[in-house]
């Protein structure tokens, strides 16, 4: 109680409430009693036992109440000093005493496509549903008990945001008032809902993405929500993990060998245990975390128990499988999803000793099979009705891995993209001509320049930017042919200049992309 004490008698004048003993990454509210028009400026320069400092704006509570709220990250001793145009609170200072927790902390991205608790070095599994809960921001008092729940329950709340102020002058104290607000909770911030068909919404989610960044001392994930990918922010500086909201594989497949970013899918959820299951497992072979809009409890919770076994910080979608898709950390584990078994699986894996495991996906039950040594594993699922998980796992590797949570077993350098050279091996021949219009679809059509075993499973993901009306990229069509899907948003005047490109990935996972310049009308 010494530190409420000491709190009690520097902040005196008529504060209402302190906080004592504080656990890391709860909440600390340092409570004040001051008329709604009387204050203009009341912060806390808050220092962490380790001497990191943060500026932390109070926030009004109704009535007389204001608040200056934070979360202890360090164990010890916080020291704070509160400024404000009051006489009686500028200058007052006082301590809090941060005790041990069992919170992991707050999350951040890390090993280019995955989460860390970075105070405490442990990896995350973003489940949506599971440890995460999207809560829209409405009545704070409504969304700060929403939180607070989700919070308590050990989920982390992803903090949907409302319609941003329009005009630029009001977005900072908009942003600083958030902040205040809900920051020193466990949360992340979804920019908006759904970024498409917004003209102008680059620019804005641009600036408050980077209004976030300056003034959440916690420095939580921020997203955004989206029809089909945010991917087009990925280089504004601010975006830290990429959404696919499209059911689709061919989108993160892709996306996910050019970005490196956490990626996550907040598709909706298919319908049936089955469907659902063939959903999560192929999305994950995608290299997403899974945050579906709804999904069957019992299907996630034997993924989650699976991944859990596994260095799933690590895994990266690997190429050198037949008969199915896989993720791997290469000399470590294999993990292959077989959803339609016709054959052998086979997979090429470094030379060692190999723990082999036929998996159920419905029911978690594992089947052992035959310890395997060598590089090219082949073997059939025990039943061919059905989908299965092979697991070729190092155990005795992983039960010494696993006294630790390293993040540097896995080196992942990224590749270099094949871009508009004669190495690309397909070419674009529709659409033809050089003119396309808003209000007249275009077909679309890659061709293939030579067949080979790499290019006998081609994805495609086409894109279009006008680049001059800084509006960013749109999805216009997955797979080798269709219809081009050419929003209004694409250009904010006409005629434009819009540059398409193909991105694509062979069956090895080499990645290629090929861009042609057209004249956009409406």
């Amino acid at each position: 109680m010494r530190a409420l004490a000491a709190l009690s008698l520097t902040v005196l004048a008529r504060a209402q409430e302190a906080c004592g003993p504080t656990p890391l990454y709860a909440i600390c509210d340092i409570a004040f009693d001051a008329g709604v028009n009387e204050v203009t400026q009341l912060q806390a320069e808050i220092k962490s036992p380790r001497f990191r400092t943060s500026l932390v704006p109070a926030f009004h509570d109704g009535g007389r109440k204001w608040i200056i709220r934070f979360a202890p990250i360090d164990a010890g001793t916080y020291e704070f000093r509160v400024t404000s145009n009051v006489a009686r609170y500028s200058g007052k200072t006082g301590t809090v005493e941060a005790t041990p927790s069992e919170h992991p902390g707050f999350i951040r991205p890390a090993n280019y496509h995955h989460w860390i608790h970075p105070e405490t070095i442990k990896p995350h599994l973003w489940i949506g549903g599971v440890n995460h809960v999207r809560v829209p921001m409405r009545e704070p008092g409504e969304t700060e008990k929403t939180i607070r729940e989700a919070n308590a329950a050990g989920k982390t709340a992803d903090l949907i945001l409302p319609p941003w102020p329009a005009g630029r002058r009001e977005r900072e104290p908009w942003v600083r008032g958030i902040v205040a607000r809900y920051a020193a909770f466990d949360v992340t911030w979804i920019l908006t809902d759904r970024w498409e068909g917004k003209l102008g919404a680059r620019a804005a989610l641009k600036e408050i993405g980077e209004l976030f960044k300056k003034h959440d001392p916690y420095n939580h994930p921020r997203g955004v929500g989206t029809k089909l990918s945010s991917s087009p922010f990925s280089a504004d500086g601010w975006l830290d993990y990429i959404t696919v909201g499209a059911d689709s594989d061919a989108l993160p497949s892709v996306e996910h060998q050019f970005f490196a970013k956490p990626f996550m899918t907040t598709a909706p959820a298919r319908g049936g245990a089955d469907a659902f299951r063939k959903q999560l497992w192929n999305a994950t072979m995608s290299g997403q975390y899974p945050s579906f809009e709804g999904g069957d409890e019992g299907t996630i919770k034997v993924w989650k128990e699976f991944f859990e076994r596994t260095r799933y910080w690590e895994l990266e979608p690997w190429f050198d499988v037949d008969g199915g898709r896989a993720l791997a950390l290469e000399e470590t584990e294999y993990i292959v999803y077989v959803e339609k078994p016709s054959g052998p699986v086979e997979v090429q894996v470094a030379k060692h000793g190999y723990d082999v495991y036929w998996i159920d996906p419905a029911t978690g039950q594992s089947t052992k099979g035959k310890d395997y040594r060598g590089e090219a594993f082949a073997g059939e699922p025990p039943t061919k009705d059905r989908d299965w998980v092979l697991h070729l796992s190092r155990d005795g590797k992983k039960a010494g891995m696993l006294k630790s949570y390293k993040f540097e077993s896995r080196r992942n350098l990224g590749q270099e993209i094949e871009q508009n050279s004669p190495a690309v091996t397909f070419e674009l021949v529709e659409p033809a001509g050089n003119d396309l219009a808003l209000s007249k679809p275009a077909k679309f059509a890659v061709k293939l320049k030579r067949e080979t075993r790499a290019s006998r499973a081609m994805q495609y993901v086409w894109t279009g930017e006008v680049v001059n009306d800084g509006e960013g990229a749109r999805i216009l069509g997955l797979g080798a042919s269709g219809a081009l899907d050419l929003p209004r948003d694409l250009a904010a005047r006409f005629p434009a200049v819009l540059n398409v490109r193909v991105m694509a990935i062979n069956a090895n996972g080499k990645a290629y992309a090929l861009d042609k310049v057209y004249r956009l009308v409406e």
